[in-house]
């Protein structure tokens, strides 16, 4: 996961413009008599993501005086269709640096992903921080998971910054092609609960394949450079490289699949002194 901040978008902002792209003035008012409602829920959601305390929402069947029905019909043929709310939803998606998906750090962020799942949080489908740009594999894999504990909830980007501490590893195995293998990690250090809960995250959205294949494909690009830095600087020239690769991507993303790619590459001395030789299929 890599955090990121949340936009500085008001909720009453996304009703505001979704009431000018309505044409049925009776939907339009009832978006604009929620306004105060919008209000204080973002306060109410703020406060409580930034305690990870997702579980106390309430879920129900009107918000104000929108039905459920009425709400998603308005985040799926307004929200999301509209030229009024096009900046928003662009300016949401533009959180992630460079596009990145911030759940699993390697595909595009080219969907929005409600963490709260819409079908259950209905009052919450136009709340903006509740909409995490992400790829269309981490939406689908997470689908409309509704945590029941502190550990079943998945990390947030907007929220989960304290979580921004080394958990993602890997390892090389000797095989042919070579592969990579993804682990969560964690410090031993940290509560029980986060560890669970960060142990969750990588298991709910498979992280270890999608950021295998990432690796894999890095190899491949690179491997002509890597095997050449043998042949000029030797085995302990090819380790010092990869490891100065792996410190380069930390530096960026402490929890990037590079970062641990290249440390995994660094350690294995199969691989410094057989696997980088070997013509992969």
């Amino acid at each position: 996961m890599r955090p990121i901040n949340k936009a500085s978008i008001a909720h009453s902002d996304v009703y505001s413009a979704c009431s000018k792209s309505i044409r049925d003035q009776t939907t339009s008012r009832k978006l604009i008599n929620n306004i105060p409602l919008t209000e204080k829920t973002q306060v109410d959601y703020d406060k409580l993501a930034k305690k990870s305390n997702f579980l106390t929402h309430v879920k129900t069947n009107q918000y104000g005086n929108l039905s459920n029905v009425e709400l998603t019909k308005i985040y799926r043929n307004t929200f999301i269709k509209s030229a009024k709310t096009k900046d928003i939803i662009s300016t949401i998606k533009t959180r992630s640096p460079h596009g990145i998906c911030p759940i699993c750090g390697a595909n595009a962020a080219k969907t929005l992903d409600h963490y709260l799942p819409e079908s259950i949080y209905t009052h919450l489908i136009l709340l903006p921080e509740n909409l995490i740009p992400c790829c269309g594999d981490c939406n689908k894999y997470k689908s409309s998971h509704t945590p029941k504990s502190y550990e079943q909830q998945t990390l947030n980007p907007y929220y989960d910054h304290h979580y921004n501490i080394r958990w993602l590893h890997a390892s090389i195995l000797p095989t042919k092609p070579i592969v990579f293998s993804f682990k969560a990690l964690p410090p031993l250090s940290l509560e029980e609960k986060r560890i669970i809960r960060i142990e969750h995250h990588f298991k709910k959205f498979k992280l270890d394949d999608t950021l295998s294949i990432f690796a894999s494909n890095e190899l491949g690009t690179r491997k002509y450079e890597l095997k050449n830095t043998k042949i000029t600087s030797g085995a302990d020239g090819l380790r010092k490289s990869l490891y100065e690769s792996a410190e380069s991507a930390a530096h960026h993303q402490i929890n990037s699949w590079q970062t641990a790619a290249y440390e995994a590459m660094a350690m294995s001395d199969w691989f410094i002194h057989h696997g980088i030789d070997q013509e992969e299929p």
